[in-house]
């Protein structure tokens, strides 16, 4: 199956929403296109939005708005922890969360991605999306499956990022929204330690959204949904963030308020 669908003489992106809705994108060029061992990577320019890349046929972040993505993946434990000395990100092969965590100085950031050739498509062709951060010597890079990189990890930290593909979207990324996965996530934080996850369209599939909510309360006491607007993904997008310290949830729930982030239609 390819990325593009020729429907009229122009060349258009289509990206799948619900179950009955897709999107139609106007590409402009087409930049980059593979086939790893784990998945299809494609990235294009498109026309109202600049560069952005697909996996498995499905848009996870464009030029135009990726800042609004990431900051509500990585503000509400960025700010909540500003002290922070270590980070665990999982995916986000476009580097933009060790971006972000570098320019917050944390001193230990290590970044698992299971797939080399996505990394080094986004380190060659969206040096505007990750700002060198993905050729740093102060960032570790490390090949392997989240949820087996946990599972042997004898680490601890302060903050665990998780930009993975959307659950039950993509074989590759399964584990990563696992209770088994979340239970060795809490294991592998310190005392005050803060995990946060994307976890798909709060609105075309609301159920696997609030699914994910429920497996991530099986290890965390403190666990808070929001939702943002990423005009790319047609969608108010929804995150988590958990803890199992009072103090830390009340400073993320705070980040939260400050910088706008709703939490509607969630108990």
């Amino acid at each position: 199956m390819t990325l593009y669908k020729r429907v009229t003489p122009e060349m258009y992106a289509v990206n799948k929403l619900g179950e009955g809705t897709y999107q139609f994108f106007t590409v402009k060029k087409a930049v980059f296109g593979s086939r790893s061992k784990f998945q299809d990577i494609w990235i294009c320019v498109l026309e109202d939005f600049g560069k952005s890349l697909f996996l498995d046929q499905e848009l996870q972040s464009t030029e135009a708005d990726h800042e609004i993505f990431h900051s509500a993946l990585t503000g509400p434990v960025l700010g909540a922890k500003p002290d922070a000395r270590s980070l665990l990100i999982i995916g986000s092969g476009e580097g933009v969360a060790a971006r972000n965590a570098l320019r917050a100085n944390i001193p230990e950031v290590i970044m698992v991605d299971i797939d080399p050739e996505v990394v080094e498509a986004c380190k060659r062709y969206l040096p505007e999306f990750h700002g060198g951060a993905l050729s740093s010597p102060q960032l570790k890079l490390v090949y392997s499956d989240g949820l087996e990189y946990l599972a042997r990890c004898e680490k601890k930290f302060d903050m665990i990022i998780v930009d993975a593909t959307d659950p039950e979207r993509s074989g590759v990324s399964n584990s990563l929204y696992s209770e088994m996965f979340y239970h060795h996530a809490k294991r592998a934080l310190t005392e005050s330690g803060v995990f946060v996850t994307q976890a798909g369209s709060a609105w075309y599939r609301r159920r696997v959204f609030e699914g994910v909510g429920e497996k991530i309360s099986s290890s965390f006491e403190f666990v808070r949904p929001y939702e943002v607007l990423v005009t790319s993904f047609g969608s108010r997008w929804g995150f988590y963030v958990a803890t199992n310290n009072r103090d830390s949830a009340e400073k993320v729930e705070d980040v939260i308020i400050k910088s706008g982030y709703e939490r509607k239609g969630v108990t």
